[in-house]
């Protein structure tokens, strides 16, 4: 077991021109032990009408991408693909529910959504969000607690498609993170 700053020394050195790398990835987090100091820092909510907030804590620049999440209690974020990135998250706090959608283009009557799957997410749990390769939808579990992921994920990740639950209409939408430095915060650790 190990901290953040281990962790992201860890995943920086890792290839990440290898085609296996998110199986590395996944075992890095899986021995990544969350401690609330290192990132209680960016446990605030950059919009106060944001159902969620997206801090980039750390990128290396071509490579990846490591962002904390924190999730209002019953919020959930859009019906949406990681264009093209792989992701890989771990709970730091809380509980999390991810539904997997499949959406058929070529349907012509009834809806083009479809749940195909629903994982609960519990603390410290690793989970591939690209494991089902179309779109997926993050929710906070408890209505009455915050919950706390971090997300390490392969650049560029720069626009994702969104679906419209109500009009199952797609957009290209540019990923939006608040930038913060937990490199100097774990560094003063």
């Amino acid at each position: 077991m190990f901290g953040f700053s281990v962790l992201r020394e860890a995943l920086k050195k890792l290839n990440w021109k290898d085609p296996n790398v998110m199986v590395n990835v996944r075992k890095l987090l899986l021995s990544y032990e969350s401690e609330e100091v290192e990132w209680k820092d960016f446990f605030f909510m950059a919009d106060s009408e944001s159902s969620y907030s997206a801090h980039e804590v750390h990128t290396t620049p071509d490579k990846f991408m490591m962002v904390i999440i924190i999730w209002r209690p019953g919020s959930s974020g859009p019906l949406q693909d990681y264009g093209g990135s792989y992701c890989h998250t771990k709970i730091l706090k809380g509980c999390l529910i991810e539904e997997h959608y499949t959406y058929d283009d070529r349907r012509q009557t009834g809806r083009r959504l479809k749940l195909k799957n629903t994982v609960r997410l519990e603390r410290n749990r690793v989970n591939n969000l690209n494991e089902f390769k179309d779109f997926h939808l993050m929710k906070n579990a408890s209505g009455i607690e915050e919950a706390v992921s971090l997300h390490i994920c392969t650049l560029p990740l720069e626009t994702c498609t969104v679906v419209d639950m109500l009009t199952e209409e797609k957009a290209v939408t540019e990923i939006s993170l608040v930038h913060s430095s937990l490199v100097e915060h774990v560094t003063r650790l």
